[in-house]
């Protein structure tokens, strides 16, 4: 079981997503990345071009082939605005904006590739476990797991997901040992 990843998936071709289920190869996403910026403008579009550039980004497309999608940070090297913080990535994949309260941007960028919430927090923790050989060690709240988990100060499924990232880290636990908490 050698689980390849390619990480910072990009670009795929239409045809050549559902090649990464049926090779078992795990797609690694930026979503801190999956909106719009002028660099599309500027940089994608002059060097791929409008075909390529229109299957950008295809989280969704991803998902629904069946692919086991995880995510990473990127950082330092995300666009415009460097976070470290899971809930700014999980964000940004579910509502495709920038996070700066000051864009103008308004409309998200490939709306059609976005993926909700549970989705998002699935790639982020049993999907991540899984790409890194830990899904019997960590990725899920379960008995014989190690107990990493973040507390966070509000219910995340009953607000609107352009508020999520938001939310604030309360408590860390690790191995089933507190290690933040916020007083």
């Amino acid at each position: 079981d050698s689980r390849h990843k390619i990480a910072h998936i990009e670009v795929i071709s239409p045809k050549d997503v559902p090649r990464f289920k049926s090779l078992g190869v795990i797609p690694v996403v930026q979503p801190i990345w999956f909106y719009y910026t002028p660099f599309i403008d500027k940089v994608t579009l002059p060097a791929l071009g409008p075909e390529r550039t229109a299957h950008i980004y295809p989280m969704k497309s991803l998902v629904d082939s069946g692919a086991t999608v995880a995510y990473g940070t990127d950082w330092p090297l995300a666009i415009d605005y460097l976070t470290l913080r899971p809930l700014d990535a999980i964000r940004t994949g579910i509502v495709g904006l920038p996070l700066s309260k000051e864009s103008n941007i308004t409309e998200p960028f490939h709306p059609e590739e976005r993926v909700d919430l549970k989705t998002m927090i699935e790639v982020a923790t049993i999907n991540g476990a899984y790409a890194s050989f830990m899904e019997n060690e960590t990725g899920s709240l379960e008995v014989g797991k190690l107990a990493d988990l973040a507390v966070i100060d509000r219910d995340i499924f009953k607000i609107s997901a352009k508020d999520i990232n938001d939310a604030r880290v309360i408590m860390t636990v690790l191995e089933g040992m507190e290690v933040f908490r916020d007083n």
